[in-house]
């Protein structure tokens, strides 16, 4: 095996750290651009936040559309679909801080009444969290505050500073649920078997997938299941699995030495002019030009 191929098997094993009962969330730094393009649809049961710092980005939540600003905050409550993308492939810029965490991390016993009067009803969407907490938000000062202590906290990763991390999660949700104090309607549940045809796409993006053998899956006819998994998702099936291949691609012209030809390859591109076209459309520039601007982007950053 050539140290090419052995570079694409090693970054397509690779995993993404995860939260568990020792530690139960996690933290990225996002910038853009840089070897992630965007944040395609995806969903997980734990909370997200994302955090602007610098630039503008395009966040996209259970079908509604965001546009986050130095400063916002958002806050997803788990199993919401949602995405990230840059307001211009080519030009924008944008760095965030994203933190995942548990339920858990905000409650005590089930049999709480915090867990069962102000918890239960967020994670079952019926009290709100609006999006996104910009300045004009009344606690916004000490929203942003607290955020900034999480951060603090969640960099130095000591079981010490777990407890500031929690101490001020819970100033935060206790500062947004005083202000939004009301209810809202429960959200059309999305089916399953979306959910289950997301995590294979994911999973299996690499090998030839038909719209007809993921209709199969999810027990519904073609025209059915595009007709689903457009609602739920907010793009057609092909145009989703389009793009889980085109973010690995750009996730391993930065991370790999490996051709162009054999990262199409490798992301289920079997047609070399084919990915270079599909690859100019979404970011307006060739695979070689990305990953040649997002290293030296990369060195000046260094």
């Amino acid at each position: 095996m050539d140290a090419n191929k052995e570079k694409e098997n090693a970054y397509r094993k690779k995993e993404v750290p995860t939260q568990n009962a020792w530690q139960p969330f996690v933290y990225y730094w996002n910038e853009f651009p840089g070897k992630d393009p965007f944040v395609e649809p995806h969903f997980h049961a734990e909370f997200e936040i994302d955090y602007m710092v610098s630039g503008q980005m395009l966040f996209h939540i259970d079908n509604r559309e965001y546009l986050g600003k130095e400063g916002d905050i958002f806050i997803i409550p788990p199993d919401k679909i949602h995405s990230i993308y840059p307001i211009d492939q080519k030009d924008s810029f944008g760095c965030y801080h994203t933190i995942l965490f548990t339920s858990e991390l905000l409650s005590g016993a089930i049999s709480e009444r915090c867990y069962v009067d102000i918890m239960l009803p967020v994670l079952r969407n019926k009290r709100k969290i609006s999006l996104p907490i910009t300045k004009l938000h009344p606690y916004y000062s000490e929203i942003q505050t607290s955020m900034d202590n999480i951060i603090v906290a969640l960099k130095a990763d000591t079981a010490l500073h777990d407890l500031v991390l929690k101490s001020e999660l819970l100033k935060a949700f206790y500062l947004l649920l005083q202000y939004e104090n009301g209810t809202q309607s429960e959200s059309q549940a999305f089916p399953a078997e979306i959910y289950n045809i997301l995590k294979f796409i994911a999973q299996n993006y690499s090998e030839k997938l038909s719209i007809q053998d993921l209709a199969q899956m999810s027990f519904l006819s073609n025209s059915r299941f595009i007709t689903v998994f457009k609602r739920v998702v907010g793009m057609t099936p092909s145009h989703y699995l389009g793009e889980i291949r085109l973010k690995n691609a750009c996730r391993m012209l930065v991370d790999t030495d490996a051709t162009v030809i054999s990262i199409a390859n490798a992301c289920g591109f079997n047609n070399i002019s084919n990915f270079n076209v599909q690859f100019k459309n979404m970011f307006g520039m060739s695979p070689q030009e990305y990953r040649n601007r997002s290293r030296d982007y990369k060195n000046y950053k260094i």
